[in-house]
């Protein structure tokens, strides 16, 4: 607020007002801090009228919350909240803003925390993940298209109309169902919020999820299991799993209040998912193309562990891994004893409604401390430093003027966060200075990391810079920005390569994004690991730009004449009701993201039972090394190195299959042996599936492979491999629990 020349000088000094507690501030998130902190001030108006900064809040509050053996759920209804999912001992619950402290100190809740907002994050990219080969059935034992798998995409914007999720003969649609959750309607059940449509006439009567949503889950689902209908080579614009079932929840991308969509109404979506494919018997994979680079990046958030108990044999869960790559909205420092202090600026710039805004978050060491200082910086000079703030499990609202009388306003949060020991603060500002922000950092041991993100009221997410000032200010880099939800220990987190370079738009326009010089690099854009407790993320990298899908025919920028027009690649006007429908190129590893998780539903097809961990390690150990990733990849950017589609497939066969091995080898047999190139495999299985059956020489080199195919009873199959060299080879054959090798001498 701009101050005049009548005011005293005192008005220049930096004031704090801080919130005596009256509950435990032990059981809350720093944003639930901040909101009890909001309802007990008192608004004044003046230079002490925060009501610009704190915005509108919406009336029902999305929680997650931990509850142990000793909790009383009656007490928490009564309280006016309802219980979502049960995630183990994670919990989502929707409160009544005024019934926020009704709930803090009822028994048996161990924490809770307003869940983060998050944000947004066919041709070639099939090519370089080797999908054609899976497609085809290119020695395997029939091709693959995800049959059988439901595919879960949580996101917005969705077009149920579009022939992109009908089946390949546009007869049938393949979305089962949805659940648009900030919509009015009959919720599924379990749930009070939002609208489910769980036929094919009420999605069509529909039609799109909500207004002004665009089209990004409409991409997204098109690249994962799209039919390829209306693209201008249907086989070539098909998704990878296009025979999967779809089932869509649609988060409200359209933000009122930065805490509308969080992740708790995620978990909710990732539930609902879950437990419709678990009652058809299937398997399921979720894919989710959003986040938020907040957050503590441990694995330990109540997110984390939510999305942990829900996944298990046959229920994986697919994230982007963020596209803040070649950013500077991260800075760190380890402290020492004779080196205590790291110094930065922070640049805010004007959003939404002319307001400057930001907010960061920080992050210290387990069981250590450390402290935080404000000022005004211009022209190479910091002018009002604040008093030196430390953790003390407190909200305060603080103001600093700038050079130019123009107010600053910071509300500051800090405490030891409950679910990892470590010390916690969160910096949301509002300025009318046009001064940067000098912001200081303070301990002696331990280290700190500090991101900048910042949602306003459109559907824009801010990342901000870290700036130095080639003195004593240090600026950022683009170390640790996968997002928390990217950092979850069950996830296959994914970041991005470039598998195009240039397009042209439907006008035959040729276009390029400078930034993607060659096919096969890393995205420039592709976020960068590992986690704080020093884990692998991202897992994998799949191609994310620049990648054909399906747009949303009912989104206004993706049609001829709209913003969006030089991305449309293909127009396709559908006999079934006449309607204009687009694909349009697009990258970020929000497309990514969705390549893996067509390729896991095609494992998933494979065998239903595959868990989390081992489909990592498959796809750890048949991804691929290039010039690009070397052979020894660096983990932060590439994870494991490419995304092999096929080799994957091959893997989960060698690995599983869906016949058990015998334990007495003696039940196959190989004759005639010796032989001179023709042989004969033998077994009686008693059930239908098959084998993976590889030959090799001495050198352990494969020189032929195939799949078994069996059924129940004697099973015979013949093999060919007269064009070799006489001598010794070995015959691998692999089935579900394990591999029996027998010799064979070709003479």
């Amino acid at each position: 607020m701009k101050s005049t020349k009548s005011q005293p000088l005192l008005i220049l000094c930096l004031f704090a007002f801080q919130l005596k507690a009256q509950t435990d501030n032990s059981r809350l998130s720093p944003n639930l801090m901040q909101i009890l902190h909001e309802e007990e001030m008192v608004l004044n108006t003046g230079p002490f009228n925060y009501t610009a900064q704190i915005g509108k809040r919406l009336p029902i509050l999305n929680l997650l919350i931990k509850v142990n053996n000793g909790f009383d759920e009656s007490s928490l209804i009564k309280s006016g909240a309802v219980v979502g999912t049960k995630a183990g001992n994670i919990w989502t619950v929707s409160v009544p803003k005024e019934n926020l402290k009704d709930i803090i100190d009822i028994k048996g809740i161990e924490y809770m925390e307003l869940g983060q907002k998050v944000a947004m994050q066919m041709d070639s990219a099939r090519y370089f993940t080797h999908v054609d080969s899976v497609i085809k059935g290119i020695g395997l034992p029939m091709p693959l298209s995800g049959k059988g798998v439901v595919i879960g995409i949580i996101d917005g914007g969705f077009d149920y109309t579009n022939p992109a999720f009908y089946d390949t003969t546009y007869s049938k649609l393949r979305i089962t169902k949805a659940w648009v959750q900030n919509i009015p309607g009959s919720p599924p059940s379990g749930y009070t919020y939002g609208a489910e449509f769980k036929d094919t006439a009420s999605l069509l009567q529909k039609k799109f999820d909500f207004d002004n949503s665009g089209s990004h889950g409409s991409e997204v689902a098109g690249i994962a299991a799209g039919s390829g209908i209306g693209s201008k080579n249907a086989r070539a614009g098909r998704g990878i799993a296009y025979e999967s079932e779809l089932v869509l929840v649609s988060v409200p991308l359209t933000v009122q209040d930065w805490r509308e969509v969080n992740m708790a109404t995620i978990i909710d979506g990732i539930n609902y998912i879950f437990s419709y494919a678990q009652s058809k018997g299937k398997p399921a994979v979720i894919n989710i193309s959003l986040g938020s680079i907040v957050g503590a990046r441990d694995g330990k958030s109540l997110f984390a562990q939510a999305c942990d108990n829900l996944t298990g044999p046959g229920k994986i869960i697919v994230l982007s891994a963020g596209n803040n790559g070649g950013a500077k909205n991260h800075i760190g420092k380890k402290f020492t004893f004779s080196d205590t202090a790291l110094n930065t600026l922070v640049s805010i710039e004007k959003y939404n409604n002319g307001d400057r805004r930001n907010y960061i978050d920080a992050w210290g060491d387990s069981l250590k401390s450390f402290c935080l200082q404000f000022g005004m910086y211009k022209n190479g000079t910091v002018i009002n430093n604040s008093t030196i703030y430390c953790m003390d499990n407190s909200t305060k609202n603080l103001f600093i003027v700038g050079s130019d009388n123009d107010t600053c306003y910071i509300t500051l949060t800090t405490k030891t966060q409950e679910y990892n020991k470590k010390p916690h603060a969160t910096i949301d500002i509002l300025s009318k200075s046009k001064d940067t922000l000098c912001l200081s950092t303070f301990s002696k041991s331990g280290s700190v990391h500090m991101w900048q993100e910042y949602f306003d009221e459109s559907w824009v997410t801010i990342w901000g810079n870290f700036l130095g000032n080639n003195s004593w200010a240090s600026e950022g880099d683009d170390n640790y920005t996968i997002g928390e939800m990217g950092c979850t220990k069950s996830a296959i987190t994914v970041g991005a390569t470039v598998s195009r370079v240039f397009w042209k738009d439907i006008q035959n326009r040729p276009w390029y994004i400078p930034q993607n010089k060659q096919q096969g690099e890393l995205a420039y854009y592709s976020s960068r690991g590992p986690t704080l407790d020093n884990r692998t993320k991202p897992d994998i990298t799949a191609p994310g730009g620049m990648i054909n899908s399906s747009a949303n025919s009912f989104d206004a920028e993706a049609i001829q004449g709209g913003t969006s027009a030089p991305f449309l690649v293909s127009k396709y006007t559908s006999p079934k009701n006449g309607r204009n429908y687009y694909y349009a190129t697009g990258q970020g590893t929000s497309f990514a993201s969705p390549m893996v998780a067509g390729i896991v539903a095609l494992m998933l097809q494979v065998n239903p039972n595959l868990e989390p961990e081992r489909i990592k390690l498959i796809l750890q150990e048949t991804a691929i090394k290039d010039n690009f990733t070397t052979q020894s990849p660096d983990a932060a950017k590439w994870g494991a190195g490419k995304i092999n589609a096929y080799a994957a497939i091959k893997e989960t066969i060698r690995w599983a299959g869906t016949t058990a091995i015998p334990k007495n080898e003696t039940t196959i047999t190989v004759y005639p042996n010796p032989s001179q190139g023709k042989f004969t495999l033998g077994y009686e299985s008693l059930n239908s599936g098959y084998f993976f059956v590889e030959v090799s020489n001495s050198l352990g080199e494969v020189i032929k492979n195939n799949t078994w195919q069996l059924s129940k009873g004697k099973n015979q199959m013949e093999m060919n491999i007269d064009e070799i060299k006489k001598g010794l080879y070995f015959i691998s054959i692999t089935g579900q629990g394990g591999q029996i090798v027998k010799k064979l001498i070709l003479n």
